[in-house]
């Protein structure tokens, strides 16, 4: 029942504030295409990971994996 509530509280306000913002009639800016060039610059937030990471992400990945296989087999042969 509670999420049912918020997404149709939240569709209806957004429904109004789509309403609210359309007053005046825009082609959109659709069947025009852009002056300028509206690509995306910049760097990202995170840099681009070393292959020493790279190395060090994949032998932590496989001791976790290797741990986890001998914990689970270990479990298994033990006896309750």
């Amino acid at each position: 029942m509670f999420p049912g509530v918020i997404r149709y509280a939240s569709s209806a306000a957004l429904r109004m504030i789509m309403k609210r913002g359309n007053e005046d009639d825009t082609s959109g800016n659709i069947l025009q295409p852009t002056e300028v060039n509206m690509g995306i610059d910049g760097k990202t937030l995170l840099p681009a990971p070393s292959k020493v990471i790279k190395i060090g992400t994949a032998g932590i990945l496989g001791i976790l994996a290797i741990g986890f296989l001998s914990y689970s087999l270990f479990q298994k042969k033990r006896i309750i």
